[in-house]
């Protein structure tokens, strides 16, 4: 098993699986939370919902979402300059 120091601390491969879980446990609750919250802002009588969307609109949505990450990441890295 190999080390490497990070931050003046010793990390191994054991720490990357508490990381993993750490990462998907926070994902599943905040992708939850955040879902619910879109139906209830978006679909909040059912009548709507990913389930009747067009493939199309799906596309387009998602064209939308990675845009929009797209300018989050290029802001984050013009702070870290």
């Amino acid at each position: 098993m190999s080390e490497k120091v990070h931050g003046g601390k010793w990390f191994n491969e054991n720490n990357d699986y508490k990381i993993m879980d750490e990462a998907l446990l926070e994902f599943n609750y905040s992708a939850r939370e955040k879902f619910l919250k879109g139906i209830k802002e978006h679909n909040p009588d059912g009548t709507k919902g990913l389930a009747r969307m067009k493939s199309s609109d799906l596309r387009q949505c998602i064209r939308e979402e990675i845009i929009d990450a797209w300018f989050y990441l290029a802001e984050l890295e013009r702070r870290a300059k």
